[in-house]
């Protein structure tokens, strides 16, 4: 079940919410929320839904064996995240594994080995971070091991952030576990956020989905240039959207429970460098790498060259967690090399001028997700040759113009331009300093017509967004694939 959807817009969400405000206490509120958050994941899941019992069980053992494993804690650690990284791969890498395997096989003249097709659980790359953050952390000593496995199964698995994130590490959700309430401050605010996130998904990244999944099913020879770099224009959009619409929502649902989640992006695109966008864009995952992996390796307080070698290596790995293939590990390693010989300038993107430091990094992120959207790499290279002239098409079936000529699409990149910079807290800000500005009833009015607008925009948002749900079926959600 995805949050942009019918069933969950108009069943499941409303049904849940008011039961659980029906309900007397923390306590009770905590198991409705677990039952309902397996039914949520089983939905989509079906059998495979067990894989997340059983990545609770194991790791509530694994803390209660290292409560009170003394001079053994290293060992269970060793133990725990040997076991969460051993599902992970298995589901995510068996089948890339296997192939590549098959591939040295039949070099050697040896037989392929047999392996069928391995489903991959939705959101399991979320979930084994966050299980791994805890065990991480109770070996460290930030946090005490939880006794009661409800509770531990509901941190993992409470639905608003079950499938697509944010990480959230078990220190920061533990307390909100034990006591919280909603306010109908809260509550207001998080609606709010819900539906914003439900519109950038539903009018702005399924829009631009439709040109970007036919403009990358076109041969790269057959690409002009204007068609390729509107191609990816489109796809980078629709990856914010997406994305960023998911954690809006996901973020929300959680106030409209009591839940705070961490923030997960902070304008990404208006960066001047990739060092300044992994510190914007999927914010949960960057800090992940950076402390539990990055930082134990010696981040920067090393020599010069292994400093270089622990980002190549970091993003290498941040590749493979979105996917077990070539072109995802190649986009990792293109990623890891670029902040590098950032690092090796002195970072003199960042101090240009604000417009050409950010002209450079949109078309190094751009170079950079024609691996990550390339379903082969040898298609990337063609892309790419397509984007800057080397391709000479002999026969070009479409112009960037014919799909600008759609008004939805051209509405959606228009918008998506925009709303990709912070303009929308620039007008609040200005629309605030001018409400403190103005007294009596001036303020009053500024202030009423201001939360008019609001009202009237988020229920024409909402409603909008319904109707194109019950209207179009082409509804992806990008991440939820990993």
């Amino acid at each position: 079940m995805v949050f942009s959807s019918v069933t969950f817009l108009f069943f499941f969400l409303p049904i849940t919410l008011v039961i659980y405000f029906f309900l007397w206490n923390t306590r009770a509120k905590n198991a409705f929320l677990l039952i309902v958050s397996f039914v949520f994941y089983l939905v989509g899941e079906k059998a495979y839904s067990v894989l997340l019992v059983v990545v609770i069980v194991m790791n509530y053992l694994f803390g209660i064996w290292m409560a009170h494993a003394g001079a053994r804690r290293r060992l269970v650690l060793v133990l725990a995240v040997v076991g969460n990284l051993s599902i992970m791969v298995f589901f995510k890498a068996g089948n890339f594994i296997v192939s590549n395997v098959n591939a040295l096989l039949g070099f050697f003249g040896y037989p392929a080995l047999n392996l069928p097709p391995i489903h991959l659980p939705a959101g399991i790359s979320f979930f084994i971070f966050a299980i791994m953050s805890y065990v991480i952390d109770l070996y460290r000593g930030n946090i005490e091991v939880q006794k009661n496995p409800f509770s531990l199964g509901l941190y993992l698995s409470v639905f608003p952030k079950l499938m697509q994130g944010p990480i959230e590490r078990y220190g920061d959700i533990d307390g909100q576990i034990k006591e919280r309430r909603v306010s109908l401050d809260g509550f207001v605010c998080g609606l709010k956020r819900f539906i914003v996130g439900l519109a950038k998904k539903v009018l702005v990244a399924n829009t631009l989905g439709v040109p970007v999944a036919k403009i990358f099913s076109i041969p790269a020879g057959e690409l002009t240039a204007g068609v390729a770099w509107f191609g990816i224009a489109s796809f980078i959009l629709q990856l914010y959207f997406d994305f960023s619409g998911y954690t809006d929502m996901a973020i929300g649902l959680g106030r409209m429970f009591g839940f705070n989640f961490r923030e997960n992006f902070n304008y990404p695109y208006i960066s001047r460098s990739l060092r300044e966008f992994w510190q914007r864009w999927h914010i949960t995952l960057t800090s992940w790498f950076r402390d539990y992996l990055y930082i134990p390796m010696g981040g920067s307080r090393v020599s010069k060259w292994r400093g270089y070698y622990n980002i190549v290596f970091v993003f290498l790995l941040t590749g493979l967690w979105h996917g077990a293939s070539w072109t995802y590990i190649l986009w990792g390693v293109f990623n890891g090399v670029i902040l590098v010989l950032e690092r090796a300038s002195n970072r003199i993107t960042e101090r240009l001028w604000s417009p050409l430091g950010n002209i450079y990094f949109l078309v190094i992120f751009m170079i950079s997700l024609v691996f990550f959207r390339s379903n082969t790499i040898s298609y990337a290279w063609g892309y790419l040759a397509a984007m800057f002239g080397f391709s000479r098409p002999v026969l070009a079936q479409y112009t960037a113009l014919q799909f600008l000529s759609h008004n939805d699409i051209l509405t959606a990149f228009l918008a998506a331009a925009v709303g990709s910079r912070p303009v929308v807290p620039f007008i609040r800000s200005w629309i605030e300093r001018r409400t403190g500005v103005l007294e009596g009833r001036g303020q009053k009015a500024l202030a009423l017509a201001f939360s008019a607008i609001q009202v009237f925009s988020l229920t024409a948002l909402l409603v909008v967004s319904s109707m194109s749900l019950a209207s179009d079926t082409y509804n992806p959600f990008i991440y939820q694939q990993f």
